[in-house]
């Protein structure tokens, strides 16, 4: 498939970081890295879990907020890791059901390989941005960890603890990214969904029964499939997502936490440095959940195409072509496609 070429070094990178991207026909190379990575990932932060748990016994507010961050940040990247081996399954049928999908556009070949070309600079602008933030920030809090010990302050943390933590933290972001890419994949085959009914609507008149029929079920099948294709994303993402969220809201809750303190300690000139820590989860959280508003609206823009296509040539058609049109529409109603977390919520802004 043309989208495994584009977006493999996206992949083999998420890979590195344990994150088992499945993928059709991959190389016994490319599953070594997945797993052994995954495996290193896993029993790294369970140790890591496990000691924090037994011998970290804190006393202070700022060692408590430290407590709970670290808990949660080792959590997550244990979910993370079980989550990508275990869903090994899920991760296939995406690649299945994407398969079906192009072998149903026929003519429309030449506009989904410019989408995908499309998908892939939007997705490698967000991917550097995103992560540029993360790497800048990051250096950030150890230079500010590494001054505060050489001052004698220590307001937030020390830098030995967040050279423990910032493993973890990194694969929760990446996390992020790697389902910020397929998500954006399903918006392309959205976006291209859409496209076809409105030339549908446009052609409409030229076309006779046979081939309209024909259209319209290669229009049916074409939605179960993409609507598959979100179902696949979601049971592949639901619980590190979950664990990943609610990491990025203690983290939110901890930093906001840290900046009282400056005010109360009359550290005015160091609250701007602590509130910059905030851009890289505020960043990470908007990308995803604007990406995935966009999902939902392009879904629903779904919808409203079929009705006009309905309402305007509604004198034309005959029962048996408005009967299909109908099917269509209520098929749509039920597979509604959002993302959603934890089967919990749903993701949009």
């Amino acid at each position: 498939m043309e989208l495994l070429k584009l977006f493999n070094s996206y992949f083999n990178f998420f890979r590195v970081f344990g994150i088992c991207i499945q993928t059709p026909d991959s190389s016994n190379r490319t599953k070594i890295l997945s797993y052994c990575s995954s495996i290193f990932g896993l029993l790294y932060s369970s140790f890591l879990l496990f000691s924090l748990y037994i011998f970290d016994k804190p006393i202070t507010g700022a060692g408590i907020v430290n407590y709970l961050q670290g808990i949660c940040f080792f959590l997550t990247h244990i979910t993370v890791m079980i989550e990508t081996l275990a869903t090994r399954k899920q991760q296939l049928q995406f690649w299945d059901f994407l398969k079906k999908i192009e072998n149903l556009y026929g003519d429309e070949v030449e506009e989904i390989k410019l989408k995908y070309i499309t998908c892939k600079r939007i997705v490698a602008r967000k991917f550097w941005i995103l992560l540029g933030f993360s790497i800048a920030i990051e250096i950030t809090l150890l230079a500010i960890l590494i001054r505060n010990r050489s001052r004698g302050i220590q307001v937030m943390s020390d830098w030995e603890t967040w050279v423990v933590f910032v493993l973890s933290v990194v694969v929760g972001r990446i996390r992020h990214l790697s389902h910020l890419v397929f998500i954006e994949i399903l918006k392309v085959h959205l976006e291209i969904f859409n496209n076809s009914l409105m030339k549908l609507k446009g052609n409409f008149n030229c076309l006779n029964t046979k081939l309209l029929i024909e259209e319209l079920n290669s229009i049916k099948f074409r939605h179960t499939y993409i609507w598959e294709l979100c179902q696949s994303i979601n049971s592949c993402f639901q619980l590190s997502q979950l664990l990943n969220f609610f990491s990025d809201y203690l983290h939110l809750t901890s930093i906001s936490y840290f900046v009282y303190l400056r005010i109360v300690y009359g550290k005015f000139d160091m609250i701007l440095t602590t509130i910059i820590l905030l851009i890289p989860v505020f960043s990470h959280i908007f990308a995803i959940t604007k990406t995935s508003d966009d999902v939902q609206m392009e879904a629903q823009k779904s919808t409203h195409l079929l009705q006009n296509l309905m309402q305007s040539n509604k004198d034309s058609l005959n029962k048996f072509l408005k009967n299909c049109i109908i099917d269509l529409s209520l098929q749509m109603h039920h597979e509604r496609i959002s993302i959603t977390i934890g089967k919990l919520f749903v993701l949009n802004l």
